[in-house]
This record gives C-alpha cells, structure tokens and sequence, in this order.
C-alpha cells in the first residue's frame, strides 16, 4: 500500500462517517426506527441483498441492480450511525489487514 493508499483510506472516512449521519437521519424521518431490534435491522440489509440478486436473476446487470446494492449500502450505513459503529475506520482496518493476506485468504474460494 502506497502513501497515496492510505490517504485515501484516511480521508474516506470522515465522508463515510457523514454518508452514515445522513443515511440515518432519512431512515428515522421514513419511520424506519420505530424499533431497534438489531436482527430486524440485519434483515432489512438482507432483504436488500435478495432484491439485488432477484434483479440480476431476471433482467442482468441493471440500473435497477445497481439500485438495490446502493439500497443495502444504506441500510449499512444507517445501522453503523444508529450503533456507533466507525465504519470508516473500520473499513480502514479491515483494508490494511486484507491486504497483507495471502491469496484467497489461504482458501480455495
């Protein structure tokens, strides 16, 4: 990783940050947190998930698949906000680690 990487990663945090503030304040006004049951919350991104792969099984690759990947992006980033959660950093991290990993993780797949 370049010096050039982990600026990047360094200033792509604070934007992930706001996206989650945001994404979260939009959810709370659309009376998506009228409950705070976590697995409820996990499946909201799944069911996003399955909407995406639903979109690709009948039409391909589609501004409409496109949407519900953004779709599961959001409901991530809402949940990082409501949790405290620094997804940035975490994001970072995560990065840093992945890439001093050997190829596959070491695995077949």
């Amino acid at each position: 990783m370049n010096s050039e990487d982990v600026k990047l990663l360094e200033e792509s945090q604070d934007v992930i940050y706001d996206l989650s503030e945001l994404c979260h304040k939009i959810s709370v006004q659309h009376g998506f947190w009228q409950s705070d049951n976590f697995a409820e919350k996990i499946m909201l991104v799944v069911t996003e998930l399955s909407e995406a792969v639903e979109s690709h099984r009948c039409n391909g690759f589609t501004k409409h698949l496109a949407e519900e990947l953004a779709d599961t992006v959001i409901r991530i980033l809402d949940l990082c906000f409501f949790y405290g959660i620094d997804l940035g950093g975490e994001i970072a991290n995560k990065v840093i680690v992945n890439e001093g990993r050997p190829q596959k993780h070491g695995k077949n797949y």
